[in-house]
């Protein structure tokens, strides 16, 4: 895939630049619908705000993207920041549906960053949660995590908050620093931090062939204080619940709660459109437990750990 960014000077380009924006609109109108001003248009065209400024003031720059030829979106940066030092701003920022995803907006980011160094912002509504996950990522990315993020209200066009992250670019010295600052580290105590980007690398990676990484769900056992005495930690997919942990206080066992956590589970399941369930146990666990509930095993691993077999199972939820 080849990703290219032109500068947009002509008045095509100026042209071309307004009529993505409709589409630029509309997306943003999925965060932004239920603000005032953001109502559909009573002729059902969106229209966007007059972009032509970027390609004829000398403190402003628009670039297309294009991606194997075809038309991938554009990238608008400004001189406007929340303080005074800023040097440059991510005015808009958009990339067709088809390419989202796969890398290209990450590309162009960082051909941006590296073609005009100084201090950067890049700001979004907190309402835009993947375009807080994006930025988070591709900021933390290309200033090895040394940026600033903060919640601001800024006044135009009418006073709103604004997640912000502020960075410094040293141009295409970032490349060269990022051959010369690779190194393995062995660490025990990490930082949640640290764990979430190696997490989130993988996830966004995996993300591009199986979709949105699975939701996260906790079913438990209470009393009426609210105290824990079991409980099943579970990771909803597309097609599948993956049932990570299911525990019940010693002396409550074997008296069906167990059935009753994992009957819930499997009800969610169903309910998020799951089509079956996949779990795995000890040899010293509760395989029979999961038998008697219906599962099958599919397979298993001999001498997982110290002599014990890890045993993976299945069941059909319709």
């Amino acid at each position: 895939m080849k990703i290219t960014l032109t500068k947009a000077a002509s008045q095509e380009d100026k042209i071309t630049i307004q009529n993505l924006g409709r589409f630029y609109v509309y997306e943003m109108s999925r965060f932004c619908g239920f603000l005032p001003t953001w109502e559909v248009p009573s002729n059902g065209l969106f229209e966007c705000i007059d972009l032509s400024s970027y390609c004829e003031k000398p403190d402003r720059h628009a670039f297309l993207v294009k991606v194997d030829e075809e038309l991938g979106g554009f990238v608008l940066i400004n001189k406007v920041g929340s303080t005074p030092d800023v040097d440059w701003n991510i005015g808009e920022f958009f990339i067709v549906s088809k390419f989202q995803g796969k890398g290209v907006g990450r590309y162009v980011a960082e051909q941006v960053f590296n073609q005009f160094p100084g201090v950067w912002e890049t700001s979004q509504i907190p309402e835009n949660a993947a375009a807080i996950k994006f930025w988070d990522r591709i900021v933390s990315r290309y200033s090895f995590g040394q940026f600033e993020k903060t919640l601001k209200t800024v006044p135009d066009p009418k006073p709103h908050p604004m997640i912000i992250l502020k960075f410094t670019s040293q141009g295409n010295s970032n490349i060269q620093s990022k051959e010369n600052m690779y190194k393995v580290v062995v660490d025990y105590a990490p930082t949640d931090a640290d764990n979430a980007v190696v997490r989130e690398g993988i996830d966004a990676f995996n993300e591009k062939i199986l979709g949105e990484r699975d939701k996260a769900v906790s079913i438990f056992l209470k009393n009426d204080s609210g105290k824990v005495f079991g409980g099943i930690q579970a990771f909803l997919g597309t097609e599948s619940i993956y049932i990570d942990t299911l525990w019940v206080e010693g002396n409550l066992r074997k008296q069906g709660y167990g059935g009753k956590l994992l009957d819930a589970a499997e009800q969610e399941a169903i309910k998020n459109g799951c089509i079956f369930s996949l779990l795995d146990t000890w040899d010293f666990q509760a395989e029979e437990f999961y038998l008697k509930s219906g599962y099958e095993r599919i397979s298993e691993i001999k001498n997982y750990w110290l002599g014990h077999s890890k045993i993976f199972l299945r069941k059909n939820l319709r």
